[in-house]
């Protein structure tokens, strides 16, 4: 579900709220990043690094 849309699950959860008014391209660039940021997290819990 893009940001666009509202508050997703997860946001909700952690209570804060993503933009309503961010365009579909700004919101896929953000969830890339946050992909990114998670793959990253995971490979430095691994011992791998970055």
């Amino acid at each position: 579900m893009p940001l666009s849309r509202g508050p997703r699950p997860e946001a909700e959860e952690l209570g804060w709220e993503a933009p309503v008014e961010v365009s579909e391209e700004e919101a896929a660039r953000i969830e890339a990043e946050i992909a990114a940021a998670r793959a990253e997290s995971a490979a430095r819990r691994r011992g791998g690094g970055a």
